[in-house]
């Protein structure tokens, strides 16, 4: 009777342990079920079999240790989704103000290029002038060079004239001493009487010739005084002339070398703004390059956000929230 009894009861324990282990594999079928769902919430109770515990306990800590994790990950995301958009706002900004600028400096070099050639064109003229003003010095010195020989021809002319009013007055004294010995011939002739005759004659048109000889030496003199006034005015005028003359090719040469210092500044202006044209260029070109990788960042980005958006909707489909986590129950 004993015996019978005896293997009642093992029926009864190797049942009721089949019973527990169908109800732990039925919970644990639950528990790995939510967890297929999303839900990291769900806990295995204790079954009170150890190797089905060491199961339960092992999944129980998966579940919280998962649940941090992505309760971390979603605040990672949450954050990486804040700062994406700050950063999408300063990328567009960012981006607006390099294209604003690319603009401005793609302005600016047009601007300068314009300057650029008419700053070329200005030291051209000036140069041009400056060899005018040069050609028009040498000009001038020769121009004084010849009113200077023209001076030195009125002063010749002037000593030649005053060379003649010489000979001419030793003409004159000739005439009027030949008069006087005409008349003391014609004299002399009258005393002589009837012999005297035909010399008194020959005296008379010697005097005559006297006479027309002073008169003609009279008009030669008033000529040459009247033609030595003009000489004398004609060589002040002249003297007049060429201190004019020195006086322009003085300022002709003052003023060719203003323009040449005019000249050479403006020709280092325009080197100095060929380069700067040149350093503007190639900032314009880094800008432009400037703009296409902003660009480029805020593509990146706008991509970045929604990746970052598409993870925490997939997220948002696990429920890992504490507060909803299944009580710790016991088969039974």
């Amino acid at each position: 009777m004993r015996d019978a009894t005896g293997a009642v009861a093992i029926v009864i324990k190797v049942s009721t342990d089949v019973t527990q282990r169908n109800d732990a594999f039925i919970e644990i079928a639950k528990g790995l079920d939510a967890l297929s769902g999303g839900d990291l919430t769900y806990r295995l109770p204790h079954f009170g079999l150890s190797d089905v515990d060491d199961i339960g306990t092992a999944f129980n800590k998966a579940s919280i240790r998962l649940a941090d994790i992505l309760r971390n990950v979603s605040q990672i995301a949450q954050q990486v989704r804040t700062i994406t958009g700050d950063l999408e706002h300063a990328s567009s900004e960012l981006s607006s103000r390099t294209t604003a600028q690319a603009a401005t400096l793609e302005q600016t070099a047009a601007a300068l290029e314009e300057l650029t050639t008419t700053v070329r064109s200005s030291t051209k003229r000036l140069t041009d002038a400056e060899d005018l003003a040069t050609q028009t010095a040498a000009g001038a010195r020769k121009s004084d060079a010849v009113v200077q020989r023209a001076i030195d021809a009125m002063s010749q002319i002037a000593n030649s004239s005053s060379e003649i009013s010489k000979i001419i007055a030793v003409i004159d004294d000739i005439a009027f001493q030949t008069n006087l010995l005409a008349l003391n011939a014609g004299v002399e002739a009258a005393r002589a009487g009837d012999a005297g005759r035909g010399f008194a004659v020959v005296a008379s048109e010697v005097r005559g010739l006297a006479h027309r000889a002073q008169d003609a030496a009279g008009e030669i003199k008033s000529l040459i005084s009247r033609s030595a006034t003009q000489v004398t005015n004609g060589v002040d005028l002249v003297n007049n002339t060429g201190d004019e003359l020195k006086n322009i090719v003085k300022s002709i040469g003052t003023i060719s070398e203003t323009m040449g210092a005019i000249s050479e500044s403006a020709r280092q202006q325009s080197n100095a703004l060929a380069e700067l044209n040149v350093g503007v260029g190639h900032l314009d070109v880094v800008t432009q390059q400037n703009a296409g990788m902003v660009d480029q960042l805020a593509q990146s980005n706008t991509s970045l956000v929604g990746n970052v958006g598409a993870l925490i909707d997939q997220m948002s489909q696990l429920n890992a929230s504490e507060s909803d986590k299944t009580p710790m129950r016991r088969a039974g």
